[in-house]
């Protein structure tokens, strides 16, 4: 997302050239994270239609890993939805300050800004766009170079926690009605009269691989 500039000791860049540029950058990864957003939410959709078509045919061991997934993409969207919160915050903050004749005396000052960007540093993928942000903000005079510092020592990768039951429960009855154990009460198919165990593992183990992929890719985003 952010482009740094080549820097020029003997050059003095202009404060408002440089919160525009960096408006600019945060208005792209904006925009990205919409699209990301809009994508999770569509899979989604997706995952709810499946489950019910999973509950029709009482295949619970789809169902319960389908839910998981709805679980995960619900989380990366809420973890979405808040890094997109913190990016409208810190351009909101930045136009404020091209309003005021003394940009760099502002940015020094403002403290919301620097929260927020130390909250925009924990996200993996805008680390680097956030600490490249600090090193001009440090050159041209408008925060302390120990600015870096405390980022670094922000840059703990967040937790993925796993979906809980009660969360698979909930994603359950919301989308078919009933619960893991009320769907786990009716019997999953029977071939000649008899419970057909070995093909429920062999369905739980194919299901598992198709899903496990996906779910892999949420992880990522997350």
């Amino acid at each position: 997302m952010f482009k740094s500039s080549k820097w020029n000791p003997l050059k003095k860049e202009d404060p408002k050239e440089l919160v525009r540029k960096w408006k600019g950058s945060i208005r792209s990864e904006i925009r990205n994270t919409e699209r990301e957003i809009n994508s999770l939410v569509l899979e989604q959709k997706k995952a709810a239609v499946q489950i019910k078509e999973c509950a029709k045919r009482n295949d619970m061991i789809s169902a319960k890993l389908l839910a998981k997934e709805v679980v995960r993409l619900r989380g990366a969207v809420a973890r979405l939805a808040g890094n997109k919160a913190n990016l409208i915050a810190l351009s909101n903050e930045m136009t404020q300050m091209l309003a005021v004749s003394k940009v760099a005396t502002t940015i020094k000052q403002s403290s919301t800004l620097m929260a927020t960007m130390n909250n925009l540093v924990k996200i993996p993928r805008l680390q680097q766009d956030m600490k490249e942000m600090a090193k001009e903000m440090a050159r041209a005079g408008l925060i302390q170079d120990t600015i870096s510092e405390s980022m670094d020592s922000a840059m703990d990768s967040e937790n993925i926690e796993e979906a809980a039951a009660e969360a698979v429960d909930q994603v359950l009855l919301e989308i078919t009605g009933e619960t893991m154990s009320q769907m786990s009460a009716v019997p999953t198919g029977k071939v000649g009269g008899k419970t057909t165990v070995a093909m429920e593992t062999t369905q739980e183990e194919e299901d598992d691989d198709a899903l496990m992929e996906r779910l892999a890719g949420l992880k990522a985003l997350a």
